[in-house]
């Protein structure tokens, strides 16, 4: 079953894992068009599959106030 939540007004699909396996290329191309993906273990969230450049920008980003 898809479960979809909605975060700070975003809407994020969540996905139980064998779910997310069974239709990976399904759910890297909707990563790639921008929409993340939460990957569930036991009704617990345990991955997030994103689009790359998404990945890159956080990756990058400056530390936070309270990072530095």
């Amino acid at each position: 079953p898809i479960v979809t939540t909605v975060v700070t007004e975003v809407a994020v699909r969540e996905l139980a894992l064998r779910d997310a396996k069974a239709g990976f290329s399904a759910v890297v191309d909707e990563a790639v068009r921008g929409a993340e993906t939460v990957v569930t273990r036991h009704g617990k969230p345990v991955a997030v599959v994103m689009g790359y450049a998404e990945w890159e920008a956080l990756t990058r980003a400056k530390p936070g106030f309270a990072e530095t």
